[in-house]
């Protein structure tokens, strides 16, 4: 039996990480992130993902707690940045926040933005989430969804 592609980090420091995150351990994580040498962020599992693209997973999954957005904060405060090809299955990962139903979703969008994620980036089929966001998600925001910050941001860069 092959070993999951999922949590195959290619160090032991990056695979504590995460699973402190997976598990809510702050504290641990935490540490881990401030332990020298800390674990290489831009390290990426089996499946090609970064530690910040689990915490975003775990940040917005159903069910999850406002508690989640702390692993995603200590990920970010420690230097993670969202990158061009960072993906989240086969969307990009500012398609899954911005797609996402948790009632955290808005906030995880804001966070990444703040730390760098840019919906001018390209999806994986090539147009910018800008484009695609004018297109279809327009039409389904309410006027609560409109009215957030993370909203507003990119959709003010889209009109101009």
């Amino acid at each position: 039996m092959e070993p999951s592609p999922q949590y195959a980090y290619p160090d032991a420091t990056i695979r504590k990480a995460a699973l402190a995150l997976v598990l809510n351990d702050d504290e641990k994580l935490a540490a881990l992130l401030n332990a020298a040498p800390a674990p290489d962020l831009k390290a990426r599992d089996g499946r090609g993902q970064s530690l910040l693209v689990l915490a975003t997973r775990t940040a917005i999954m159903d069910g999850g707690r406002l508690v989640d957005l702390e692993g995603l904060r200590l990920i970010l405060a420690a230097g993670a940045r969202p990158q061009a090809d960072d993906l989240m299955g086969d969307e990009a990962l500012i398609q899954a926040v911005a797609g996402a139903r948790s009632e955290h979703a808005a906030a995880v969008l804001g966070m990444l933005i703040d730390a760098g994620l840019s919906p001018d980036w390209p999806t994986p089929e090539g147009s910018s989430v800008l484009a695609r966001v004018m297109q279809t998600s327009e039409r389904s925001l309410t006027d609560d969804d409109r009215a957030h910050p993370a909203f507003r941001k990119p959709m003010a860069s889209v009109r101009r």
